[in-house]
C-alpha cells in the first residue's frame, strides 16, 4: 500500500507541475520568458524579485541582454517593457552578440520604432561592434534615416575602411538615396583594400544598387587594390563564407565569378553581370591565376635567352673558349664522320658521350660537338706538339687519359675508350719521331 501511495503522490506532483510550471522554473528563466512573451506586469514583478538576489540580470539563449529580447518582441507591450528596463537600470550601451549594442540590434533588424525609442535614451551613436561597425553601417534604410536625423556620422567606416555607402550597396537604391541626401560625398568611396560600393553591388548581385551607382558616376572598371576577404550581407564571420576579392578584380570580373558559381541554381548574379557588360565594363583583371600566366609569359623569353646564352657562358667557364682562341679548326678532317665518331671526351665540365666528333690526322687532334649543339663551342684542331699526357689509366677495362693542352696550360682534356687509344698511339709516334730526329 505504501508503494501505491508513493506512486500516486508522484503522479500528482507531476500533474501539478504541469499545471503550474512557473512555480518550478528558476527565477531567471521565468524573467526571460516574461520579457520574451511581452508580459509587462510579470516582468515588473519578477524583475523586482530578481533585484533582491543581488545578481546581474540574466541573459538570453544567445547571450542577449534582456533589452535585446524586448527589442525583438512584436507584442504591443514590448515598448513598455523597453522603457521599464531602461528606467530600472538597463545599460542602453550594453553589448550582446557580435559586440552589438541595443541600437545596433534595433537598426540592423529594421525595427524602426524600436530604433527611434532607443535613440530617445541617448545611446552612443558611434559605438562599434566586433567588426568596427557603427549602427549606421548595419542599419536598414528607414532605421538609417532615424540615425542620421539623430546626428550619426554619414562618414563612419568599419575597421576595413568600408563606408555606409558600401553597406548600402548590399540592399538597394533607397538606402543609397538616403545617404547621398545626408551628404555622403563620393560615389567611388574606397575601402582600405580599394573596394568600391560598385564592387560590393557586383559581388552581392544587387542589380538595382549597381545601376544607381553607375547612374551617379561610379567607375565602371575600378580595380581592387589588394587581396581581401569580403563577408556577404547578413552572414556571420568565422564560418568560411568569405568571398576572396583578388587584387585587380573589376566589378564585372566579380559578377562573372559569382554568376559562374550559381548560374545553374538561382541565377542571382546574371542581371548585374549583364548590366555591367551592357555598360561596356572591362573584364581585364590581375588575379592570382592571371598573374601566374603573365609571369609565365614573361619567363618564357627570359628562359629562351638564358638557355641561349648558357653554352657561351659554359665555354668560358670550362676552358673551351680559351682553346678555341688558339686552336680553332679551319676545316673538318675528311674522315671525321667515319673515324672515331661517337667517342667519349670532356673539356672541363663539357662531357660528350656518344656525341663527340673526333679524328686524329697529321696536323693534330680534331675535337668537336655535333653541329646542332656547337653554339659557343667551335671545333678544335690541336697540334700534337701542344699536348702532354698527364695520366694514362685503365678503369673497368676502359682507358682513361688526361691531357694538358698548351704551355703554359690552356686547359685539360679527358678522353676515354677508343678515342683515348688513338690519341695516345699518335702522341707516342710523335714522341718517337722527335727522339729519332
Amino acid at each position: 500500500m505504501k508503494a501505491v501511495a508513493a506512486i500516486g503522490l508522484f503522479f500528482a506532483a507531476v500533474s501539478f507541475a504541469q499545471m503550474q510550471p512557473e512555480l518550478w522554473q528558476p527565477l531567471g528563466a521565468r524573467l526571460l520568458a516574461a520579457v520574451t512573451d511581452g508580459d509587462a506586469a510579470k516582468t515588473r514583478a519578477l524583475l523586482d524579485e530578481w533585484k533582491g538576489t543581488g545578481k546581474p540580470w540574466p541573459l538570453g539563449p544567445q547571450g542577449e541582454p534582456l533589452l535585446f529580447l524586448a527589442i525583438e518582441g512584436r507584442e504591443k507591450t514590448h515598448p513598455e517593457i523597453i522603457e521599464f528596463l531602461l528606467g530600472s537600470g538597463a545599460d542602453v550601451n550594453a553589448r550582446g552578440p557580435l559586440g552589438m549594442t541595443a541600437l545596433h540590434w534595433a537598426a540592423a533588424n529594421g525595427y524602426v520604432e524600436r530604433t527611434e525609442q532607443i535613440l530617445k535614451h541617448h545611446p552612443r551613436l558611434e559605438a562599434t561592434d566586433d567588426r568596427g561597425r557603427a549602427p549606421l553601417l548595419v542599419a536598414h534604410s528607414d532605421a538609417a534615416e532615424k540615425l542620421l536625423a539623430a546626428g550619426a556620422s554619414v562618414l563612419a567606416t568599419d575597421r576595413d575602411g568600408m563606408s555606409a555607402l558600401h553597406y548600402a550597396a548590399q540592399s538597394g537604391t533607397r538606402h543609397l538615396d538616403i545617404l547621398f541626401k545626408a551628404g555622403f560625398p563620393i560615389v567611388d568611396a574606397r575601402s582600405n583594400a580599394g573596394v568600391t560600393p560598385l564592387h560590393v553591388a557586383a559581388v552581392e548581385g544587387t542589380e538595382s544598387a549597381a545601376r544607381w551607382l553607375l547612374d551617379h558616376g561610379a567607375d565602371l572598371n575600378a580595380a581592387v587594390a589588394a587581396d581581401v576577404d569580403y563577408l556577404p550581407h547578413n552572414l556571420a564571420p568565422g564560418y568560411g563564407c568569405e568571398i576572396r576579392m583578388r587584387r585587380g578584380a573589376t566589378p564585372l570580373r566579380l559578377a562573372s565569378i559569382q554568376n559562374a558559381k550559381e548560374r545553374r541554381s538561382s541565377g542571382r548574379y546574371r542581371p548585374v553581370f549583364e548590366l555591367l557588360s551592357e555598360r561596356g565594363a572591362k573584364s581585364a583583371f590581375f588575379d592570382e591565376k592571371t598573374l601566374t600566366v603573365v609571369s609565365a609569359l614573361g619567363v618564357i623569353p627570359f628562359a629562351i635567352a638564358f638557355f641561349a646564352a648558357l653554352p657561351f657562358l659554359d665555354a668560358r667557364v670550362t676552358g673551351w673558349h680559351a682553346l678555341a682562341q688558339r686552336f680553332a679548326a679551319v676545316g673538318e678532317p675528311a674522315r671525321v664522320n667515319a673515324h672515331q665518331n661517337g667517342g667519349v671526351g670532356s673539356v672541363g665540365l663539357v662531357y660528350l658521350k656518344g656525341l663527340m666528333r673526333a679524328a686524329a690526322d697529321e696536323r693534330g687532334f680534331y675535337f668537336a660537338f655535333p653541329k646542332f649543339l656547337s653554339a659557343g663551342h667551335p671545333p678544335l684542331h690541336i697540334p700534337w706538339s701542344e699536348m702532354r699526357v698527364m695520366s694514362d689509366k685503365t678503369l673497368l677495362g676502359m682507358r682513361v687519359v688526361q691531357l694538358q693542352v698548351g704551355e703554359p696550360k690552356v686547359s685539360r682534356i679527358y678522353l676515354r675508350g677508343g678515342v683515348a687509344d688513338s690519341v695516345i698511339d699518335r702522341l707516342r709516334q710523335e714522341e718517337n719521331q722527335r727522339l729519332e730526329s
